[in-house]
């Protein structure tokens, strides 16, 4: 789309029409700003002032279509003069990235979901019956173990996310197919999981564990996970009694 020097629209294209839910003759003589979510009018006048002098950068805008959704643009201009020195006005080029920020404030939530659990779980770990593991990105296995967590599972801590094998390793041979398509069927679906396991410790004892998690998926492929794990050998025993 194209706007003047104050930022009323000259010219959009049918895709800013359908992204704003408009017709071009209500688009046409309307100030772009007036789309925006009230926070960002200041900040889009600024933008658009330092553009008509030349100084152009691109800029992320929260715009309310006419259904009253919400809708996250990215937007880059670039300024139209007479072909002398005297500005005209921009060329606005709009992308839509509702769908990252979305998936950011997601994630936003889950981080402050795990700090909150963090914070709840501090005494928990203290005692040594609980640990948590957290993967931000299963791809990539980047995330974080308590040290709690290795000490249930009777290895020594590692600075990172144990691997498939590693993990399946750990876990009562008599047990480990079990646990492993729990895993793999939580990390296809998505959701909350349970699984009780045995592990065997160097010293050949055997501990009974319980985990409960969760996996998420994002639009953008990425899955993540988190949970919890404890010592259930007690229980287990008096039941067995």
């Amino acid at each position: 789309m194209t706007t003047n020097l104050v930022g009323k629209i000259t010219y959009a294209n049918p895709q800013i029409e359908d992204l704003l839910g408009y017709r071009l003759t209500e688009l046409v003589g309307r100030s772009l700003g007036s789309f925006l979510a009230d926070t960002d009018k200041n900040a889009f006048d600024r933008y658009l002032a330092a553009c008509n002098k030349g100084q152009c950068d691109d800029f992320e805008m929260h715009f309310t279509r006419r259904d009253k959704r919400d809708l996250w643009v990215s937007i880059s201009l670039t300024p139209l003069s007479d072909g002398g020195t005297d500005a005209l006005g921009s060329m606005a080029y709009v992308t839509d990235i509702t769908t990252a920020k979305r998936e950011e404030r997601e994630r936003t939530h889950l981080e402050e979901a795990l700090k909150r659990a963090l914070s709840l779980l501090d005494h928990a770990q203290a005692s040594g019956n609980i640990g948590i593991w957290v993967v931000e990105d299963v791809m990539s296995g980047r995330g974080y173990c308590s040290p709690s967590y290795f000490a249930l599972f009777g290895v020594p801590p590692l600075d990172r996310v144990p691997n498939q094998d590693e993990w399946s390793s750990w876990v009562h041979p008599d047990d480990r197919k079990r646990a492993n398509d729990t895993l793999l069927k939580a990390l296809a679906s998505g959701g909350t999981y349970v699984s009780e396991f045995r592990t065997v410790w160097s010293d050949g004892s055997e501990h009974w564990l319980r985990i409960k998690g969760e996996v998420s998926h994002y639009r953008n492929g990425a899955v993540s996970m988190l949970g919890v794990v404890i010592d259930i050998s007690e229980i287990r025993r008096l039941a067995a009694a």
